[in-house]
C-alpha cells in the first residue's frame, strides 16, 4: 500500500513540473528584460532538476 501511495504522489509532481517547465519556456520566448530572463532561467532548470529527483523517486 505504501509504495502504492508513492506512486500516487509521483505521477501528479512530475506532471507539475513539467506544466511549469513549459510554462517558463514560454515566458522566456516573450521576455526581452535580461534580469528577468535570468530569473526565469533560474527557476525552469529548478523545475527540470525537480522533475529529475521524481522520477528517480518513482
Amino acid at each position: 500500500m505504501a509504495v502504492l501511495r508513492q506512486i500516487s504522489f509521483v505521477f501528479p509532481q512530475l506532471a507539475a513540473e513539467q506544466k511549469a517547465r513549459v510554462t517558463y519556456d514560454n515566458i522566456l520566448r516573450l521576455v526581452d528584460d535580461p534580469d528577468v530572463r535570468d530569473v526565469i532561467k533560474f527557476l525552469r532548470e529548478r523545475e527540470i532538476v525537480h522533475f529529475q529527483r521524481f522520477g528517480e523517486a518513482k
